[in-house]
């Protein structure tokens, strides 16, 4: 991937500005790359010591070209951070070196009081130069890491201009390493380091958010017989079709059997009671419509057949302005097989968009951000407003970007709660623009299409946002049902702030009230927190759950100006759920969590409050 390869590219620029300030004798040790010392979990990206196994420095690189990410890029600088400072024999000084820093400027800050020094290279003069000679120059570089490091001192030898580029970056680099480590910042980690640790428990997968969030797929669970995973008699009509698409269930010569061991995972190990209460999250706004979009899957060949008999009525506007206009007056009016009774999803929009991504570059390559550009950029085209006139039959009302773009969105599915208006007008705007498009393509060929378009839906829909939707908490609830049977008080802080933020804070620099905070449950004197992974996710899951328990334990005491142990808290509780090895849940122990429990162990869990 392109963010991979810049940030070998990153790591290798450092590399070989370390190496000059050796060869300049300005820098003492040997420099190791992708390394990992035998007591961390976790690999640095450039450590400089005696040995790979006892770093004296940890540089951690970073790039970041969205400030919507880097709060998680922040975690797991900060899990990094806490096994060089706690797991090495002895704390390495840590400093923090990133690229392309599009990073909120709270989180900057917060950076800032936690490492023992922070190069922010976007942000230095040379910076944006020396980061677009590497975007320009990114394709020739070769694949093996040590041969990027070559490459680049070659050419060095003969681009005068990376040369002086080079040559700030590593002088801005020794200046860094030059850094002290803070005294409270070393009281932090002496703290840490003799503090008692928990013991971690045994190892197993358990399945609660994704097994539960694959059960919302189903309309009522009575369909679910849980004692012998199987899917009773009465279920509707597709419900089998629609499950064995998502590969949740398997005919068997009993019936259609729960053969996904996620999805059965929450049937096996929670009551009837707790199934019913977790499942009616489906009626979320965002779920039901994705919902509504899986439920389309056993319809989708005779939708995407009534498009290719009336392609002709497709790329024609007015043509298309009418079937929009009947799709959204009733969805299912054109035929019932269509779509799910009830269903509001103006399916024949969705579906043409699809088709228009199909013959783009890419699966991205067409959405309601592109169709917005299309409209805004359009009403200034004389050809595009005498279609949309032609449509109307006379002179219309052309609305902003931003107002047109809120009416597509409450249109083409569930309204908002604001349920903001798109009028025929706007509509004509929308099957004028979408007609153009179309013109443009071919007809699909419905066997080629509609596997790739299922594929799609599935993967985009069904994977990437159903079972990982951040809104759905289950673990929070079975935590607060638990406590709550047990008569222990329970409040939820949605940014339980940081150590390392109330340090940057009280230094007078002003921060967002959400920045480098963790969504925890108070119970006693007990902090809780939950988190789910999955084996695509489970490295990153862990440095950050790494970085948090530290920042948690700790807080800044102003009058002292010292870290000390956060008032009122004398033990933190993490819940896990998914794929966890036995080496991750043993890195959290040891990274600060006195105690870990498993989604079916909430009994276990109330029993451990303080």
């Amino acid at each position: 991937m392109a963010g991979e390869q810049k940030g070998k590219a990153y790591e290798a620029l450092a590399k070989l500005a370390l190496e000059d300030l050796k060869t300049a004798e300005k820098l003492k040790g040997r420099i190791f790359w992708d390394e990992r010392p035998e007591t961390m979990t976790i690999t640095p990206d450039l450590t400089i010591g005696r040995s790979a196994n006892a770093p004296e420095i940890c540089i951690l690189i970073t790039h970041s070209g969205s400030a919507k990410e880097s709060e998680k890029k922040l975690w797991r600088n900060m899990g990094e951070l806490v096994e060089a400072k706690v797991f090495l024999p002895s704390p390495a000084k840590v400093f923090n070196l990133a690229f392309d820093s599009v990073i909120k400027e709270n989180l900057k800050k917060v950076q800032e009081a936690s490492f023992d020094g922070q190069l922010l290279v976007g942000d230095r003069a040379y910076g944006d130069d020396l980061q677009a000679w590497i975007d320009a120059n990114l394709k020739g570089f070769p694949k093996d890491k040590e041969e990027k490091v070559e490459h680049l001192r070659e050419l060095t030898k003969t681009d005068k201009e990376l040369k002086r580029l080079v040559g700030l970056f590593a002088k801005d680099l020794e200046a860094l390493l030059k850094k002290k480590s803070p005294k409270e910042l070393d009281e932090i980690w002496e703290m840490e380091r003799k503090r008692t640790r928990g013991k971690a428990p045994v190892a197993r997968d358990t399945f609660l958010r994704r097994g539960m969030s694959k059960l919302m797929v189903v309309p009522d669970l009575g369909f679910i017989d849980p004692k012998k995973l199987s899917l009773s008699r009465n279920a509707p009509a597709g419900l089998a079709e629609l499950l064995n698409e998502l590969k949740i269930v398997s005919a068997t010569v009993a019936g259609v059997r729960i053969s996904d061991p996620e999805a059965a995972w929450p049937l096996q190990h929670l009551s009837f009671e707790d199934l019913r209460a977790l499942h009616e999250v489906r009626q979320h706004e965002k779920i039901a419509d994705w919902i509504d979009v899986l439920e389309t899957l056993p319809s989708l060949e005779i939708q995407l057949d009534y498009v290719i008999k009336n392609w002709s009525r497709m790329i024609s506007a007015k043509s298309l302005y009418s079937e929009l206009k009947a799709c959204k007056a009733n969805p299912s009016e054109i035929s019932p097989a269509l779509v799910t009774k009830g269903s509001k999803r103006v399916w024949l929009f969705h579906l043409l968009v699809e088709l228009i991504k199909n013959f783009g570059a890419s699966r991205t390559s067409y959405g309601l951000a592109k169709i917005m550009d299309d409209l805004d950029r359009w009403k200034s085209d004389p050809t595009h407003r005498a279609s949309v006139e032609t449509v109307r039959g006379g002179r219309i009302r052309w609305v902003s970007r931003e107002t047109i773009g809120l009416g597509i969105r409450d249109w083409h599915s569930r309204p908002s709660k604001q349920n903001f208006a798109f009028s025929d007008d706007d509509l004509a705007r929308l099957a004028s623009v979408l007609s153009t498009r179309l013109g443009k393509i071919q007809c699909p060929d419905p066997k080629t299409f509609g596997r790739e378009l299922r594929e799609s839906i599935v993967q985009t829909l069904f994977q990437a946002k159903l079972l990982t939707y951040r809104g759905f908490a289950p673990h929070e609830f079975l935590i607060e049902k638990q406590l709550g049977s047990a008569g222990v008080k329970v409040r939820r802080i949605v940014a339980a702030r940081s150590c390392f933020a109330h340090r940057a804070e009280a230094e007078g620099v002003r921060l967002d009230p959400r920045s480098g905070g963790t969504t925890v449950l108070i119970a006693n004197s007990t902090l809780i927190n939950w988190q789910s992974c999955s084996d695509a996710g489970r490295e990153h899951k862990k440095k950050e759950l790494c970085g948090r328990a530290v920042a948690l334990r700790y807080s800044w005491d102003s009058k002292s100006k010292k870290f000390i142990p956060r008032p009122g808290v004398k033990k933190l509780i993490l819940v896990v759920d998914g794929t966890w090895r036995q080496s991750d849940l043993d890195a959290l122990v040891r990274s600060g969590w006195d105690e870990i429990f498993y989604p079916d162990e909430m009994g276990k869990l109330a029993k451990a409050i303080v």
